[in-house]
């Protein structure tokens, strides 16, 4: 039997010549990208799943289904786990709302509809994860660090969406104001909803009850040209209480 051939080689030395990669292997940025979106995919799954006290690195690699060394290698700590998670969510969550309200006609894409999707964000599963890391960073010193300054970071991901869709509310002097609001708003909210499931419908009577009144001072806010016709149908539905 001939010896076996040193298969490869000659592709090898001339790769590490040229740094050309080998056909069918993707370049290594693309493949670190890969194993560290597998790794926060995992970790956001267990947060939601299991919560932050069952979240173990150990239960991460295990989701992933990948080597420890890999953790090791791209997220040595629990700490620097959760701060690459936290901005993640952060960049998954301003994508999908890019996304959803793009999707809509441009006449379509009033403060309303945008409050909409951001309310649909907020209660979606990842944003579970969120929550588990806020209410975590109160008490736990591995996440607390890197959690801090991350409410901030919400408010300036919503505003710099609302200043490129809502220009004129974005150079209103109080805008910056009236997101922080609605975000501190509708986070709370969502937080009650995770917590009971709104079983009463109480969140849900707050958020259309919320919607009204933006209907009504979104012509000040973001120089809307709906019609008084349109204010005034608007302004009456809030007098009887309508939470449809």
């Amino acid at each position: 039997m001939s010896p076996a051939q040193p298969t490869g080689t000659r592709e090898s030395v001339t790769v590490g010549i040229s740094g050309v990669a080998p056909r069918g292997r993707r370049p290594q940025p693309e493949r670190r990208a890969a194993m560290q979106e597998r790794l926060l995919d995992a970790t956001v799954e267990c947060l939601v799943e299991v919560g932050w006290a069952k979240t173990t690195l150990p239960e991460v690699v295990a989701r992933a289904d990948v080597g420890r060394g890999a953790q090791v290698h791209h997220y040595p700590t629990k700490a620097t786990l959760m701060a690459a998670v936290g901005e993640h969510l952060l960049v998954r969550h301003r994508r999908e709302f890019i996304d959803a309200f793009e999707a809509l006609d441009r006449e379509e894409r009033t403060l309303e509809a945008a409050i909409d999707v951001l309310w649909g964000i907020l209660r979606s599963p990842t944003w579970t994860a969120v929550i588990e890391l806020g209410l975590a960073s109160r008490t736990d010193p591995t996440v607390a660090s890197s959690f801090r300054g991350f409410t901030e970071r919400v408010d300036q991901i919503v505003i710099e969406v609302v200043s490129e869709y809502f220009p004129t509310l974005a150079d209103n002097p109080i805008g910056a104001t009236v997101v922080r609001g609605t975000v501190a708003l509708l986070s709370g909210l969502a937080l009650q909803t995770s917590i009971d499931g709104d079983r009463l419908g109480r969140h849900a009577e707050v958020f259309a009850q919320f919607k009204i009144l933006c209907s009504v001072l979104s012509p000040a806010l973001v120089g809307s040209t709906d019609s008084s016709a349109t204010t005034t149908s608007t302004e009456q539905t809030m007098i009887q209480g309508d939470t449809r």
